[in-house]
């Protein structure tokens, strides 16, 4: 590959880079999609009978979006006492309240994350907002199917 080739596909990532940090649009939708799913993965499994909700988590400022060398990082934020919840939730491992067995719903891995990076694989929200960002800039983009780094069994605390 030639070496003006290679600085051109460079700056070609680095757009599609700010073609992710600079969309206000995407970061709304992402943090929509992210609260929408943990209202319907974690709080409609079950109803607490030993602790009343908070609602922290599934309050879009508990989502924070940030840049990274890559594009962007999402996660939330909510922590208790040192204690990150997301992870708590997303394994069920973790809870300081423990029933005689995992019949109890809170106890069981309600994985939200998992479910969140899905649906943006799924519906390739990342790399349409990519696509039209560089459409923006006059560039002719095809798009092809692309998956969203990360294990669920990974966090960012």
């Amino acid at each position: 590959m030639s070496e003006s080739l290679k600085k051109k596909l460079l700056q070609i990532e680095q757009m599609a880079i700010q073609g992710l940090q600079k969309n206000d649009k995407l970061k709304k939708d992402l943090t929509r999609l992210f609260t929408e799913n943990v209202h319907e993965v974690v709080y409609m499994k079950y109803f607490p009978k030993k602790y009343q909700r908070t609602g922290l988590l599934g309050n879009p400022k508990s989502v924070q979006i940030d840049n990274t060398s890559d594009g962007i990082a999402m996660y939330n934020t909510r922590a208790d006492d040192g204690k990150y919840i997301p992870e708590v939730i997303e394994t069920g491992e973790g809870y300081d309240f423990h029933s005689s067995n995992r019949s109890y719903g809170y106890e069981r891995p309600r994985p939200f994350i998992a479910v969140t990076r899905n649906e943006i694989n799924a519906k390739q929200i990342h790399i349409i907002a990519v696509k039209d960002y560089l459409e923006s800039l006059g560039l002719q983009v095809f798009k092809q199917n692309y998956r969203m780094a990360g294990s669920t069994r990974k966090f960012r605390k």
